[in-house]
């Protein structure tokens, strides 16, 4: 609605990773040059920009039954078990609500996220946290396996602890793999 009537059709090729940034900042700026010809506002504008994109969307007629997870959704797979029908349900999420976007500090979407979140304090290494996608396991038959999904999924670490006698405190038993 903003780029087509300065664009023509080529609207549709204005894209690239901060192309949302952009458009932000026009309006947040609101420039006289910018406004589309038949709105007399940058309020009238807005307005019809979240009629529609509601409509686009598929909102509810009622947008306190609305929510944000709604559209944007994350379903994880096994890579090698999502190839099956039968495993791909047993093994992957599911499709869940998620918060975030690309635009916001919780970066995820439906075909992206952080596989792993890393925080470290330099001068207290003990105090590090993390958590990974899914869990340390790819076999589905380990209790590790999705162990750390609700982590992931909430936007949550846990501790990692990092100095030696921090591990050696927390180790709650040791897998020793010999040739």
């Amino acid at each position: 609605m903003l780029l087509k009537p300065k664009l023509g059709d080529d609207w549709r090729l204005y894209h690239w990773a901060e192309s949302l940034f952009a458009g932000e900042q026009i309006l947040m700026n609101e420039p006289a040059a910018w406004l589309p010809p038949q709105y007399t506002s940058w309020d009238d504008f807005l307005a019809d920009l979240v009629r529609q994109g509601l409509a686009q969307g598929g909102a509810p007629s009622d947008l306190r039954q609305w929510r944000y997870g709604y559209a944007h959704r994350v379903d994880l797979e096994h890579p090698l078990f999502g190839m099956l029908p039968w495993f791909k349900g047993w093994t992957g999420t599911g499709v869940q609500p998620q918060s975030g976007d690309t635009s916001t500090v919780k970066q995820v979407g439906r075909t992206f996220g952080p596989s792993q979140r890393f925080t470290i304090d330099w001068s207290n290494v003990d105090a590090a946290t993390e958590d990974i996608t899914m869990g340390e396991s790819g076999d589905p038959l380990s209790p590790y396996y999705r162990d750390q999904w609700p982590y992931w999924y909430s936007g949550k670490t846990f501790a990692l602890p990092f100095s030696d006698q921090a591990v050696a405190a927390a180790t709650a038993h040791t897998l020793q793999l010999e040739p």
